[in-house]
Order: C-alpha cells, then structure tokens, then sequence
C-alpha cells in the first residue's frame, strides 16, 4: 500500500469496539493499522444515554462531530451543549466532562496524532 493512495472503508463492515462500560461503542475507521494515516485517526462512535465521564487525551487533539441525539461538555468552567451538526475542538491535554442526553448521541470522533 503506498501513503500516496486513496481509500476507502465501509463502516458497516468495521467490527464495533466496546469501551467505557458498554456505554460507548466505537468503530474505528481510519487508524494507522489500517490506512497508515500518520496524522490522524477517525472513529464512529455510539454512546448509551445517560452517560457521564471525565476524558483526557494528553498528546491528542480531538474534534468530535454531533450526528445524533445531544450531550454536554464541560471544562474549565465553560459547557458547550453539542446537537445534531456541532462539532467541538478539544485540544491536547484539556480534560473534560461528557454527559450524554436523554437519546443515543453518534458521533464522529478524529484525533491527531493517530490513537491507534
């Protein structure tokens, strides 16, 4: 495969990956190990309602892209309220809280650097 190639991946075809309790399951569709993407990685990603985490990627920026149901984020005193079509930039280090709506919320999930 060479780094000068395009790809494509089928997300139905991409095995889910169960984490934080079984309240987020994650499709990783562009990692390192499958498209040799040195500069980032992307998920799609399903979180049960009602769940409520504290997350920090210390060396990953993030960029999460609200595609269903609603959820807050909270850090450093500000919370920014994410809907269908928000997306939220979380950079290197800034930990934060999660907190799921009422309704599933899927998502796209990218990280920079590659998470895996």
């Amino acid at each position: 495969m060479s780094a000068k190639t395009i790809q494509s991946v089928d997300s139905r075809k991409v095995e889910p990956t169960l984490l934080r309790e079984g309240f987020l399951e994650s499709r990783r569709l562009i990692t390192k190990a499958q498209t040799g993407s040195e500069r980032f990685s992307m998920s799609l990603t399903r979180i049960k309602p009602g769940w409520d985490h504290v997350i920090n990627h210390p060396d990953k920026d993030e960029a999460l892209y609200m595609l269903e149901g609603e959820a807050h984020i909270s850090s450093g005193g500000v919370t920014l309220h994410l809907v269908p079509g928000t997306v939220a930039y979380l950079p290197a280090g800034c930990e934060y809280r999660y907190q799921s709506g009422n309704a599933p919320n899927l998502l796209i999930a990218v990280l920079a650097p590659p998470a895996i």
